[in-house]
Formats: C-alpha cells, sequence, structure tokens
C-alpha cells in the first residue's frame, strides 16, 4: 500500500548541537494536526522486537521482518501474529523481491526500513573482530535492501564500538548511502535521554530519501533538566525558534521502575534468576547496599584468581545498582553479578530477566498489552540485552514519521 499524500506544511528544521554533534530535528510549528498512523515499515535483523515496538508505537507498521534466531521468532509470533517472517529468516538467502512481496510493497513505497545487524563484532567487550568476520559483514545487507527497496526513510542501530573503533565502517556506508541519494545523520545517543531508566549509549544512522540530512528528536529527560533546559532554549534561540518543550524530565531512575514491578510480574513464565553458588552470594553480600563497592572491596580470600592478577578491569564490576539513579547498559550478561554493574540494589542476588526487560522500558503488562519473551533464561537475557528500548526507539520514530510526512509532500528542512 503506497503512501498517501497529505495536506501537511511545516517550517521545519535541523538545529545541530554544538557539543556532540547531534543534528536535532525541529518541527517548526506545534498546530500540526494529528499524523496519520499504519505507515508501512521493513525490519531487518528484528531480533526481539523491542525497535519494531517503539516505532509501531510511534505510528509505523511493520510489514515484514527479517531474523534467523528461532527464539526470536517465536517471541514475535506470541506478541505480534501479524508480522510476517520472510522465508526462513535468513538475511544472506532472501532478497528485496521475497521481503517487497511478504510485505505486499511495491520499490519505493516502504516509509521505513529498520534494524541493526548484529553488534557483538563491534563490541569493545568482544573480541572487536569488525567486519573481518561474518557476522561483522552483515550490515552491508542492510545497504544493499536500502538501495534496492528505497525506503523513505531509514534507520540502523549498533553499539558505540562501530564509531570508536571501526571509523572505517561508518565511512564506506556514509559513501554507499551517499550514491543512492540518501541524507544521512549519525548520533550516539543515550537512552536516558528519552526515558529509558538505563544510561546505555548506542549509534544511530538515519537517512532520507529526498536527499536532505535527517534530524533526531530533541531529548525529553536529562540528568540536569533546568541547565539542560537553559541549554536548548538558547540553542534554538539563535535558530530563530522556540525549544519544543516547556520542561525536561529527570532521568528516570532504578528506584522508579522497579516500584512498578508487583509479584504478577515476578510470577511471570519468562522471569527467571541465575542459580548462584553460595560462594558467589557469600561475595555478593559484602557488597552494601547504596555504597559504590565493588569486586576490588572484597576479602582476598574470596576473589577469583584473575581479579588478584589485575585481569579484572573497572570500578563499576560486580557492584550494585542503585535505586537513585539509572542502570548501566543492559547487556545479555545481566543476570550474571560478575559481568558488570548487575548485583540487585538491595537483595543479594543478580537481576532477573523481568527486571532486565523493565530497564530496557518494555511493557509488561498483563495480557495483551504487555511483552513476553520466548525461550529459558539465556536466550530470554540475549533477546532483552540486544534489544533496542522501545521508548527511545518510539522517540526516533516520531520524529522520522513527521520527516516522512515532509519528503511525501516535498516540504520541510
Amino acid at each position: 500500500m503506497a503512501i498517501c499524500k497529505q495536506n501537511y506544511y511545516k517550517n521545519s528544521l535541523i538545529i545541530e548541537d554544538i557539543r556532540t554533534n547531534t543534528p536535532y530535528y525541529h518541527p517548526g510549528v506545534f498546530d500540526f494536526p494529528n499524523l496519520p498512523y499504519d505507515l508501512p515499515m521493513i525490519s531487518l535483523f528484528t531480533g526481539a522486537g523491542g525497535l519494531d515496538l517503539g516505532l509501531e508505537r510511534a505510528g509505523f507498521s511493520t510489514r515484514a521482518y527479517v531474523e534467523n534466531n528461532k527464539y526470536c521468532i517465536e517471541t514475535i509470533k506470541i506478541n505480534r501474529k501479524e508480522w510476517r517472517l520472510v522465508g526462513n529468516g535468513d538475511i544472506t538467502k532472501t532478497n528485496s523481491k521475497e521481503i517487497l512481496k511478504t510485505a505486499g510493497l511495491k520499490i519505493g513505497e516502504a516509509a521505513l526500513l529498520a534494524g541493526g545487524a548484529p553488534c557483538q563484532p563491534f563490541s569493545s567487550l568482544g573480541k572487536n573482530e569488525g567486519d573481518s568476520v561474518s557476522n561483522g559483514k552483515l550490515y552491508k545487507y542492510f545497504i544493499q535492501m536500502v538501495k534496492e527497496i528505497q525506503p523513505v526513510t531509514f534507520i540502523f542501530e549498533n553499539v558505540r564500538g562501530m564509531v570508536q573503533n571501526h571509523k572505517k565502517v561508518i565511512e564506506f556506508m556514509e559513501q554507499e548511502f551517499g550514491k543512492s541519494g540518501y541524507g544521512i545523520s549519525i548520533a550516539l545517543i543515550c537512552a536516558a535521554d528519552y526515558g529509558v531508566p538505563q544510561k546505555r549509549y548506542r549509534v544511530f544512522i538515519i537517512g532520507r530519501r529526498d536527499g536532505k540530512k535527517p534530524g533526531f528528536p530533541f531529548p525529553t529527560h536529562a540528568e540536569n533538566p533546568e541547565s539542560s533546559l537553559k541549554y536548548f532554549n538558547t540553542l534554538c534561540a539563535l535558530k530563530g525558534v522556540p525549544f519544543p518543550y516547556q520542561k525536561l524530565k529527570k532521568w528516570v531512575t532504578v528506584g522508579e521502575v522497579f516500584s512498578r514491578l508487583t509479584k504478577e510480574h515476578y510470577n511471570r513464565k519468562d522471569n527467571f534468576y541465575a542459580q548462584l553458588s553460595p560462594k558467589i552470594v557469600e561475595m555478593i553480600s559484602y557488597i552494601k547496599p547504596k555504597t559504590k563497592m565493588c569486586w576490588a572491596d572484597l576479602p582476598d580470600d574470596l576473589k577469583f584468581n584473575c581479579w588478584k592478577k589485575g585481569k579484572f578491569q573497572g570500578r563499576d564490576n560486580f557492584s550494585r545498582l542503585q535505586y537513585n539513579e539509572p542502570s548501566v547498559t543492559i547487556r545479555t550478561g545481566a543476570i550474571y553479578p560478575a559481568k558488570g554493574k548487575y548485583i540487585h540494589p538491595e537483595l543479594n542476588r543478580g537481576l532477573s530477566t523481568i527486571e532486565m526487560a523493565a530497564l530496557q522500558s518494555f511493557p509488561l503488562n498483563p495480557g495483551n498489552e504487555g511483552w513476553h519473551f520466548y525461550g529459558g533464561i539465556l536466550n530470554v537475557a540475549r533477546q532483552i540485552g540486544n534489544a533496542v528500548p522501545p521508548l527511545l526507539a518510539e522517540a526516533i520514530g516520531h520524529a522520522l514519521k513527521q520527516q516522512v510526512l515532509e519528503i511525501i509532500n516535498g516540504a520541510g528542512c
């Protein structure tokens, strides 16, 4: 189904953040009518559906998705039976014609192509092999699909290590998207700035088919709302426009999110806890609540040999989350205390999978309003840790939705 033209006009513009170089999208006016929903989207490397869920809330509709992990596929079937899987879900064994046929779309009709290729090859916590391994080359399929499907806009997401340690990959993507006529923007985004209770930094690349520079949404939250609001008011005033928000909210904390979890949440069948040995539990008991204690504060007789030899780095490792601040990045290993700052704020255990999902901003209400995960403890933890937080995806989606309508109406920046 093609996107129909609507009578919208906005004097929008892009405002560059001089501190972070992030290009923000400013709509120009705030009294335009409600924007239409159900903008058709195609999803690649869908995972557990966090990115798609957020974009759905912003007004996009997933017509087809490509994902080859059987646990992720089952998770999507549980939550969104109407989403259509392309073939067997293997991006290397499909093509744009099959994707478009599954989506019921023609070339150029998709409002958005979204996805994030596997991040492990680019993570600074892994082997950092980049595109020297097969998984590290999958981003090229995303580029290929953009060229062949010709969506109005696109979103690509990955870990911050891609811009820190693999700049050649970023430069290659910029060149290839540019050859296809897309205007692109790249930014390192903090999820906490959009209401996610987590200081999670991820790289996003967004593109516009009309060749104009796309923009990201302005933050809605801040560590220090008053000073941030003053900064953004000044930044926008320099362009002769008001900042879109009258106030900014303070970062959402672990305590706020955990206080909403009930017995019903903890009794869900997809809520798991890592089974810890008595020694690990004893080690955790030394890490006092409301402190910055970590592995280095343990008695020597309780430390692992690798810790004693100095091979275990970082003051955050084997420490407690704090109720009064956002969490650190929730990774796939967040169920294990030794994998990072993943000890419960007051209990002597690691995080449960439902706590991980809450910190990732997945909706967890009973029934169809909540998101449910398929698999055992390891597979559920992987799905949650690898996901894009839906609240962050929703914020980016709202900004892109407005830009989609500008493009199809020939207006905008």
